[in-house]
């Protein structure tokens, strides 16, 4: 009986991880509302935040590129789910515009950025050759799969238990979900496990 192609599984991966990227970042529109209820900014303010992680999120992609090249996914991508899920961890605590945007806005995006279309892309491109445009499409379902499932969580957590829990449970959950999948089941390329792509 023929190996079941570790490809699959990578597939399954980026998928997941697609998920959460888009997720969390489709998530903060319900937690700006939070925010601007208790914080009391304007709404600029409150903008301000999701626009420095999307510059951060921008300018780490070719940093992004290169550490694909030299750490490869085993270790990048497990990286990216620490970032995320310590991003939100430490969101929930903040006490002050310039810490969400160092968590939210900085740690939360070089995650998102080692995570994000740019690793996948790469990744998915060594694992399938015939068939390399389908297998890049289905992993990017993930993104509204996330919208879908994440924002209305996010939503829930926050009406539930207020906007600093909701951030601390999403991170726990990247870190006690995401981080190790990548850790555990990532690989580099089909030579890592004696296939072909």
């Amino acid at each position: 009986m023929p190996r079941l192609f570790y490809g699959y599984v990578i597939l399954g991966l980026c998928f997941l991880n697609m998920i959460f990227v888009r997720g969390v970042a489709g998530s903060f529109s319900v937690f700006y509302v939070a925010l601007l209820e208790d914080f009391h900014w304007s709404h600029g303010v409150g903008a301000s935040i999701v626009s420095i992680n999307s510059l951060v999120y921008a300018l780490v992609s070719p940093l992004v590129g290169w550490a694909f090249d030299r750490l490869g996914p085993r270790l990048l991508m497990p990286l990216g789910g620490v970032l995320i899920g310590c991003g939100l961890l430490t969101s929930g605590l903040s006490q002050s515009l310039w810490q969400l945007y160092l968590f939210y806005g900085f740690l939360v995006a070089m995650g998102q950025g080692a995570l994000g279309f740019v690793t996948h892309s790469a990744l998915i491109s060594r694992w399938f050759v015939r068939r390399r445009g389908t297998a890049i499409g289905l992993s990017s379902m993930g993104q509204g799969f996330g919208m879908l499932l994440i924002v209305p969580l996010a939503q829930l957590l926050i009406s539930l238990t207020g906007w600093r829990s909701a951030f601390m449970l999403l991170g726990a959950l990247v870190l006690c979900v995401l981080t190790p999948a990548n850790a555990l089941n990532q690989r580099s390329s089909p030579r890592d496990m004696g296939q072909p792509p």
